[in-house]
């Protein structure tokens, strides 16, 4: 699973970090916490360019694939 966070153009609805189906007992409060996200907003063109970051997790630091219906 990947994730992909850009400048965008501008803000989202605010959605949830993480759901609370995708968290276990001890991370449970990431769930209420909302970004400025939103799905399909255009790449912000303020620049040219912009910098990559590339995260990769261990341990329990990775996140769990979403289910999706089906």
């Amino acid at each position: 699973m990947i994730q992909v966070w850009y400048p965008a153009e501008r803000s989202g609805p605010g959605q949830a970090y993480r759901t609370r189906a995708e968290t276990d007992l001890k991370k449970q409060h990431l769930s209420l916490v909302t970004t400025h996200a939103a799905p399909g907003v255009p790449v912000a063109t303020a620049r040219a360019s912009y910098p990559l970051v590339i995260f990769s997790p261990s341990w329990t630091g990775r996140r769990k694939p979403e289910h999706g219906p089906g």
